[in-house]
C-alpha cells in the first residue's frame, strides 16, 4: 500500500509540473471549467457509490464526466471507448491465444510450479507491472477526481489532494478492493502471480496507448472488460478446450450488460443536467 501511494504522489506531481498545475494530465481540455455545479453533478459521485456496492462495473468516467461534457466530447468519449474496448479484445485474444498455444506445444514453461526463488522475481515483476498500470490509469481517471477542483491547483491544494487520495486508498486497500473485486476474481486464473502480472502489463500499455492518441477522456472500465473478455475466449479455446463456452459468454454478457446500465445511467444524468446533449 505505501508503494502505491508513494506511485500515485510522484504521478500527480510529475502531471502537475508536467502541465503547469494540472493534474488531469490533460484530459479536462475538451471540457469547460464549471462556474457552479448542478444537483445532478454532484449527486453523480453518489450513484457511483451504490452502484459500486451492487458490484457494477460502473465507468467513473461517464458517470462523473458525462454531466459536464457537450454532445460532441460526449460522443468523441463514447467512440473512444468503444473502440477500445474492441482493441483491448483483440490484443487479449493474440496474447493469451499465443500463450495458450505454446502452453499446448510444451514450448514454454510459464504453467510449472515455481521455486521459491522464482516467485520472489516474479513479485518482483507483479509491483513493477502495477505501478506502471497504477501510472498510466491514474493519467487517465485523475480527471474523473478534480473535474470539482480548480483546473490549475497551487502547491497548496495538490498537498492536500495527495493527502485526501492517500487516506481513500488506505482504505479501499483495507477493504481489499470491496465488491467490486469479484468481477475479476470471477475470471479464470487471475490471481495467480504470472497472470496478475502479464494483465497488468498489457492493460497499462493499452491506456497509454489511448492517452498518446488524444486527450479526449475514455472509460478505463471498457478496456479492462475488453481486456478479461477477450482472454477468457483465448484460454478456453486454447488451454481449457474439454470445457463449455457456456460460463465464458455468460460472463462476457453480464459484464457488458452491468457496464451498459451505468453507462445508461451517465447518459440519463448527462440529459437531466444538460438539456441540449
Amino acid at each position: 500500500m505505501v508503494v502505491h501511494s508513494w506511485d500515485y504522489g510522484c504521478t500527480i506531481y510529475y502531471g502537475w509540473l508536467k502541465n503547469t498545475g494540472d493534474v488531469s494530465y490533460g484530459r479536462l481540455n475538451k471540457i469547460p471549467q464549471p462556474l457552479d455545479f448542478s444537483f445532478f453533478q454532484l449527486l453523480a459521485p453518489i450513484v457511483l457509490i451504490v452502484l459500486t456496492r451492487f458490484k457494477m462495473p460502473v465507468s467513473t468516467t461517464f458517470l462523473i464526466l458525462a454531466t459536464f461534457s457537450s454532445s460532441k466530447t460526449l460522443e468523441g468519449m463514447i467512440k473512444k471507448t468503444f473502440t477500445s474496448y474492441l482493441l483491448s479484445f483483440v490484443v487479449a485474444l493474440i496474447v493469451w491465444g499465443t500463450i495458450g498455444y505454446l502452453i499446448n506445444k510444451r514450448r514454454t514453461k510459464i504453467e510449472r510450479k515455481m521455486t521459491k526463488l522464482q516467485e520472489k522475481r516474479w513479485r518482483v515483476l507483479q509491483w513493477a507491472s502495477t505501478g506502471f498500470l497504477w501510472s498510466a490509469w491514474l493519467a487517465q481517471d485523475n480527471a474523473n477526481a478534480v473535474v470539482f477542483l480548480p483546473w490549475q491547483v497551487s502547491g497548496a491544494q495538490l498537498i492536500g489532494i495527495l493527502c485526501f487520495m492517500s487516506a481513500a486508498l488506505a482504505y479501499i486497500f483495507s477493504k481489499r478492493g470491496g465488491a467490486i473485486q469479484e468481477i475479476v476474481t470471477e475470471e479464470v486464473d487471475v490471481v495467480y502471480v504470472k497472470s496478475a502480472t502479464l494483465i497488468d502489463f498489457v492493460y497499462a500499455l493499452i491506456l497509454v496507448y489511448f492517452r498518446w492518441l488524444n486527450d479526449l477522456p475514455m472509460s478505463t472500465t471498457w478496456v479492462f472488460l475488453g481486456l478479461l473478455a477477450g482472454r477468457e475466449v483465448a484460454l478456453r479455446a486454447t488451454i481449457h478446450k474439454d470445457e463449455t463456452y457456456r460460463r465464458t459468454l455468460m460472463l462476457i454478457r453480464k459484464d457488458l450488460l452491468r457496464a451498459g446500465f451505468g453507462l445508461g445511467v451517465s447518459l440519463a444524468l448527462a440529459f437531466m443536467v444538460n438539456t441540449q446533449l
